[in-house]
Order: structure tokens, then sequence, then C-alpha cells
């Protein structure tokens, strides 16, 4: 797709629902979450964000400490893949696409429908922004 106006950093803000990136940190207890994907639950309006750590735990982490991660763009009525579910009948999605219905505030989770076409909540940490499909060439026919 085309680079939206003002450059990439134009979609630099995050949202409920967005994976990002932690860096920067450097308490003794925080330094291991560097480089480490949360799911971003809530903006605040001073400058943080309440996310949900790897291992399910929550924080309020600075705004500057979290970058969107890649494929982490995740919004409603976009098509994202499925990885990494573990429960034994959920595990026959993970490769699969997955059509982003809406956040869901109350489970931290998003509303998906799967390629069967039943609606299960995920993790956010579970799906990552389907790459879009190639652009078709044109084509010219004589008339």
């Amino acid at each position: 797709g085309a680079v939206p106006e003002g450059g990439p950093k134009a979609l630099s803000t995050l949202w409920p629902g967005a994976l990002a990136v932690i860096s920067g940190l450097t308490s003794d207890k925080a330094l291991h979450f560097n480089g480490t994907v949360c799911t971003v639950l809530e903006v605040q309006g001073d400058g943080k964000c309440l996310a949900e750590l790897e291992g399910g735990q929550k924080a309020t982490l600075p705004i500057g400490n979290l970058s969107l991660a890649e494929g982490g763009g995740l919004v409603p009525g976009i098509k994202a893949i499925i990885s990494g579910l573990k429960k034994e009948e959920a595990q026959k999605y993970n490769g699969g696409e997955a059509l982003l219905k809406g956040w869901s505030r109350e489970y931290s989770k998003w509303v998906v429908k799967l390629p069967d076409g039943n609606t299960a909540p995920l993790p956010a940490t579970n799906l990552r922004v389907a790459p879009a499909p190639p652009e078709a060439e044109a084509e010219e026919f004589p008339i």
C-alpha cells in the first residue's frame, strides 16, 4: 500500500488491541521486558499506556517506551494470521486467517471470525496482520 500522508510515522500511535514492542526500560525489575511484545489495553491521557505483558501481567508503561510491533496494527475489518494457539481443539486454526470483528475491552481480546465461520475471542498476541495480497497485474487486451 501507499505510505500514509506524513510518512510512516503517521501510523505510529497506539490503540487498544494493538501489539507493541517494549524498549528503553531501565529499572532492574523491568529490563527483561525490553524487546518483548505486549498488548495495548488502554492509552491514558498522561502519556502512558496500560499494557498486558508476556505472561499476562499488566503494567502501566510510558508511551515513549512502546512502538508498534511488526504485524501488530490490528484493527476491526482486517484479516489476521492466527498463531500460537495451544488448546488442542484450537490448534487447527494456527496458520489460518481470521477476520477481526472488534476489540473486547471486557475480555482484553479480539473477537474474530474464524475460517470455519465460528466467532471466538482471541488474544492479540495470537494474531498478526495478514500480508496484503499482491496487486493484480494490469493486462492490456486488444479491443
